[in-house]
């Protein structure tokens, strides 16, 4: 399944009402390694459709601040947020660029797996 796209309004207010982690990819057309992080965060949507939600947002349609504020420095960029309701309200986010170079599909499985414990363990303790 593909990535949908998504702006970076509806991410951020995903993040912060989600019970899951919101796996978000920063690209821009033209980009190869945008492309490739694109396909490899594909091939994992169906083995974590209940578990995450994975997404993709345009990084040259806003502005440099609006950008900045979820930590884009380049394209592709590929954020892992966890938002921890009640506990300092955080916001923890993984970060991965393309430089020096893309993670790996089982990089990316092995985070996914832990902000998927860290969030099913907080919202347990919660609720």
């Amino acid at each position: 399944m593909a990535l949908e796209n998504w702006d970076i309004y509806k991410i951020r207010y995903t993040i912060v009402t989600a019970k899951v982690p919101v796996i978000a990819l920063f690209w821009m057309p033209g980009c190869k390694p945008c492309s490739l992080a694109e396909q490899i965060l594909t091939e994992l949507v169906d083995e974590y459709r209940s578990e995450a939600i994975f997404v993709k947002c345009r990084a040259d349609e806003y502005p440099a601040d609006e950008a900045n504020e979820m930590g884009l420095a380049s394209v592709p960029f590929i954020v892992i947020n966890t938002y921890l309701a009640g506990k300092d309200d955080t916001n923890k986010g993984k970060i991965y660029g393309a430089f020096p170079s893309l993670p790996t599909k089982e990089k990316l499985m092995e985070e996914i797996d832990g902000a998927i414990v860290e969030m099913e363990d907080h919202y347990a303790e919660r609720y």
